[in-house]
């Protein structure tokens, strides 16, 4: 397996820190994966979004209270016409507060 960053953000007060990137392991689908960290470097929580199909992150932002805010798509290598948009919002504490999916 092995990882790829695509991008971090910080929240308005700059005390948030969030690493948003995919992994990938051969044969498989690709995840994103989210890590949080503190002002001081410690994690906070980590969150993945993995399923049947590659999902691919393409935008990302903290919010002021430090929850999550995740853009991307959704591609299915089985149907090359099928693809999706979802956007998905993480509490402060890294659980799921509600997402959507566009077809």
């Amino acid at each position: 397996p092995h990882d790829v960053g695509y991008g971090v953000a910080l929240n308005p007060r700059g005390r948030v820190l969030v690493v948003v990137g995919s992994t990938y392991v051969d044969g498989e689908e690709s995840n994103i994966f989210m890590r949080r960290y503190n002002k001081f470097g410690a994690e906070g929580w980590t969150a993945d979004i993995n399923g049947t199909s590659d999902w691919a992150d393409r935008a990302h932002a903290v919010s002021y209270k430090g929850g999550l805010y995740v853009a991307g798509t959704i591609d299915n290598s089985t149907d090359p016409l099928y693809e999706a948009w979802f956007t998905r919002r993480y509490a402060n504490s890294g659980g799921v507060l509600w997402e959507d999916d566009f077809y």
